[in-house]
């Protein structure tokens, strides 16, 4: 205290003179706890504790350059400080451009042609199938179904053996069905189902496979469709333009005298559809 006193270069005479020695003692020691003197004789500056404690830092200058942009640092900061910032701080434009991830900016907006399937549903294309649309669908109108009925109905009169005939459209609903005077009762749910199954398989009906027939895979794909298949010739599909539009189905003779009505009427629709 006296030492200190002695740097202050005044000697306490009174109470009055003994204030005014502290404040200059407090005054120098603060200044030293500030700005020490070094080996050198200059200052550098040291954190001042007191003033820290005086003034509470509620971690608003630490926590700001987490949250603001790289080329924003704090005021006062220092250049090192301001680098390690610039360094910690993610840029979140360029991360949203592909900068910084390894991406190119274009390879993060899918095209239009990835949108699009690479197959199609169908195992080969067809005049009408280009795109993600099916368009110019044919379909197969009343008064087509008329046409082919009244050709089926003239050669089973020419063969003499009344039938039961069944045209149906690509989804295999019913259009037309007649049922001849002595047809066979019996054969009207047989031409139904072979109408259908020629238009959901869009092929003739008959055994499976066509080379090689075997009884298993016949009745297989009999019991699997719970019976809207069948093994039994005398179900044609109706084609135009390479599109099936439905299926003529026919039975109350033998299988040659069934198809050979169903091909009638098969052949009445492309003299028509020309």
């Amino acid at each position: 205290m006296c030492s200190e006193l002695m740097a202050v270069g005044r000697e306490p005479r009174s109470l009055h003179g003994a204030g005014e020695v502290l404040n200059d003692f407090l005054r120098v020691s603060r200044s030293k706890a500030v700005w020490p003197h070094t080996s050198h004789g200059a200052r550098q500056p040291r954190s001042n504790s007191l003033s820290r404690r005086t003034q509470p830092n509620f971690g608003v200058r630490e926590l700001a350059p987490a949250f603001s942009a790289a080329d924003s640092p704090a005021v006062g900061d220092s250049p090192r400080r301001v680098a390690a910032t610039s360094r910690r701080t993610p840029n979140f434009g360029s991360l949203a451009r592909g900068e910084g991830c390894g991406l190119a900016p274009e390879s993060l907006t899918p095209s239009p042609e990835s949108l699009i399937p690479n197959s199609l549903a169908f195992p080969l294309e067809l005049p009408n199938n280009g795109g993600m649309l099916t368009r110019n669908n044919v379909r197969l109108a009343l008064e087509g179904a008329r046409a082919i009925l009244a050709a089926a109905e003239a050669k089973a009169r020419e063969i003499k053996v009344p039938q039961n005939i069944a045209i149906v459209d690509e989804g295999a609903h019913l259009l037309l069905f007649a049922r001849m005077d002595g047809a066979k009762l019996s054969s009207v749910e047989v031409a139904l189902t072979k109408a259908r199954a020629a238009a959901l398989r869009r092929a003739p009906t008959g055994p499976s496979p066509a080379g090689e027939p075997s009884v298993m895979l016949s009745l297989g794909l009999s019991l699997a469709t719970d019976g809207k298949l069948t093994c039994i010739r005398g179900g044609l599909p109706l084609m135009v333009d390479g599109q099936c539009v439905g299926g003529i189905g026919v039975s109350a003779g033998t299988e040659a005298e069934d198809v050979l009505v169903g091909q009638a009427g098969v052949d009445a629709l492309a003299r028509l559809s020309k």
